[in-house]
């Protein structure tokens, strides 16, 4: 689980930010709060925003750390860091500070770069109720090890390169036949395989592993045809399989690009996702079915093994092609869960904004400060006066707590001519 993620001169966010998962000292909802680690930690928080305020850019931030934590490893001499700084501050520093929970340990773990080196990165590490450890410090090419990391991460600081994470390579070199080891592959782990990045406009594995997941896990299908006839669907039974396709340059529109053709038809044969919905009278494929449906059969089987495994789930614009009330439904599930599963969402749909179903200190929101086009994150429990029965939506709508646009009454008039 995520504690607590800052970013500071990333995107649009220059000055730092601090997007906090600890709850705060409010009593309303305690369902969806979990204590671990003598933490209070939040099952689930909100993002909302004007379009271009940042809040995409946040989640961009927690997906930059995961891939450099990943890929940079593979780096090598000379490659450049795609970074992309403020631009007021292109010659300064990004910089990325993350707390969070996995495999019984607490870690704090961050790194400042720019597109070409690493300036500084540090692993510390804190068994449940123990004191903090260090695992390394870093300031340029000088790596200080923990004392009882010396000789688990020795092979590790000799590969090390200015523009590789030294937690890439202690994870992918470190010494398997030291205990110590361990703690920092989980380390290293918690973002290969337990953070989640949703983003819905870009191309997804998700039906993929939906079919595959249908066709061999029995219990798994069970409980997503209950899920799917939850959020009301009258489907019977799926049956989900790959099928081997042979394309030619016939199977495409005559306008498709040339490169990605010659490209797909000389793969050969493909395994094609085969989905079918069996109704009380009839059946469809799932090329049939509405966005909505379509949506449900990429997200739900992820979705399920992501909460049963106690993953942590960034997913951007929640509500693409969905129900209000099923995206509700789906949150209420996170809320609900008791493996410590984590989702951090933005959405403009403000049927969710509401008390009865999240915290005050659950619900965000980034707006850009036009003086310098800069970021800013707040959360509704940082403003003063909210009462616990207070319209959230009304007052997001009408903005009294900022964070959407106010289109002026004047301008207004002389688009419609009044």
């Amino acid at each position: 689980m995520i504690i607590e993620f800052k970013v500071k001169n990333f995107k649009s966010i220059n000055s730092e930010v601090v997007f906090s998962l600890v709850a705060n000292s409010d009593e309303a909802l305690s369902n969806n709060i979990t204590s671990i680690h003598n933490f209070k930690l939040l099952k689930a928080a909100a993002l909302y925003g004007a379009n271009g305020s940042g809040k995409t850019n946040l989640i961009s931030a927690l997906a930059f750390v995961q891939a450099m934590v990943i890929n940079s490893v593979n780096h090598q001499i000379g490659d450049i860091i795609n970074i992309l700084p403020h631009k007021l501050s292109l010659n300064e520093p990004t910089s990325f500070d993350i707390q969070y929970i996995y495999n019984d340990y607490r870690y704090a773990y961050g790194f400042v770069l720019t597109r070409e080196e690493i300036l500084e990165e540090y692993l510390y590490y804190f068994p449940n109720g123990g004191r903090q450890n260090k695992v390394f410090d870093r300031r340029g090419d000088d790596i200080s090890v923990g004392a009882s990391f010396t000789s688990a991460l020795k092979t590790s600081k000799s590969i090390l390169k200015k523009n590789k994470l030294f937690l890439s390579c202690c994870a992918n070199f470190g010494d398997a036949k030291y205990s110590q080891t361990q703690i920092v592959v989980d380390a290293y782990l918690f973002f290969k395989q337990a953070l989640v990045v949703h983003d819905p406009h870009a191309p997804s594995p998700w039906l993929n592993y939906s079919v595959l997941t249908l066709q061999n896990n029995i219990e798994i299908k069970s409980l997503f045809t209950k899920l799917m006839r939850g959020f009301g669907s009258d489907l019977l039974d799926v049956t989900a399989k790959f099928e081997k396709k042979k394309f030619s340059v016939e199977n495409f529109p005559k306008n498709a690009p040339a490169e990605l053709v010659n490209f797909i038809v000389s793969l050969g044969e493909t395994n094609i996702p085969n989905v079918t919905i069996n109704y009380k009278n009839f059946q469809l494929s799932l090329d049939e079915e509405s966005n909505g449906i379509k949506k449900l059969f990429d997200i739900l089987c992820p979705i399920i093994d992501i909460i049963q495994q106690g993953k942590v789930l960034i997913y951007d614009e929640i509500e693409t092609s969905l129900h209000e009330s099923i995206a509700k439904e789906l949150i209420e599930i996170f809320l609900r869960n008791n493996h410590n599963s984590q989702l951090i969402f933005t959405t403009h749909d403000t049927n969710l904004l509401d008390l009865s179903l999240l915290r005050r200190d659950q619900i965000w929101f980034t707006e850009l400060i036009k003086e310098n086009r800069s970021t800013q994150l707040y959360s509704l429990a940082d403003i003063k006066n909210v009462r616990k029965d207070e319209n959230i939506a009304k007052g997001y709508i009408s903005g009294k707590y900022g964070a959407i646009p106010m289109l002026n009454k004047t301008l207004l008039s002389e688009v419609t001519g009044d």
